[in-house]
């Protein structure tokens, strides 16, 4: 991504971020991702093209800022001080909570988008980076016999799994997914 995310935005910078953002997810509510044109976004965001190229490379570039934002506002990366078996079922939670207040979105962008297509792959496997990255990162990691990076994949295929299941399918309640979570990752 061209802009630098770890820096405070200005406020025009961060106008034009949640504008081209709001526009994405807006298109993708209404049709297929790739079938977004660029242009559509700028339209949509109300912003001309050279400003589109000044913060992204392309949908794609800005596709994946969406994501940084999405696990923003779902609060990953927050665990550092909770124990071990509390930091899964939080971050299960945070992606339950986000997933039910925003059901409608998600729902039109699910009809729109198949799930073997690009949107839900990147969006798979974006998460499943960053579940990784808490996990690795988690101090308990180092406690276990099993290799870190491997043990980092098992939660994080464990909880997207319960979380397509349970929350997009609309299979279970949230209650009923963390029991699921405790059946499914044992002893932690």
């Amino acid at each position: 991504m061209k802009y630098d995310l770890t820096k405070k935005p200005t406020k025009g910078a961060a106008r034009a971020l949640d504008a081209f953002r709001g526009a994405l997810l807006g298109l993708v509510a209404r049709k297929s991702f790739e079938s977004v044109s660029t242009s559509e976004v700028c339209e949509e965001a109300g912003y001309p093209r050279a400003t589109f190229y000044n913060y992204f490379d392309d949908k794609y570039d800005l596709l994946n800022y969406c994501w940084v934002w999405l696990a923003g506002q779902m609060g990953l990366g927050r665990t550092e001080h909770e124990p071990r078996n509390q930091a899964l079922y939080d971050i299960y939670d945070r992606m339950a909570g986000f997933t039910e207040k925003h059901a409608g979105a998600i729902r039109a962008i699910r009809v729109h988008n198949d799930e073997a297509g690009y949107l839900c792959a990147s969006f798979h496997t974006f998460m499943a980076a960053q579940a990784r990255e808490i996990f690795r990162d988690c101090p308990y990691a180092a406690e276990s016999p099993v290799p870190a990076d491997l043990l980092a994949d098992h939660y994080t295929q464990t909880i997207m799994l319960v979380w397509q299941h349970c929350c997009l399918d609309g299979a279970a309640s949230r209650a009923k997914a963390l029991s699921y979570l405790e059946v499914l990752l044992g002893d932690l």
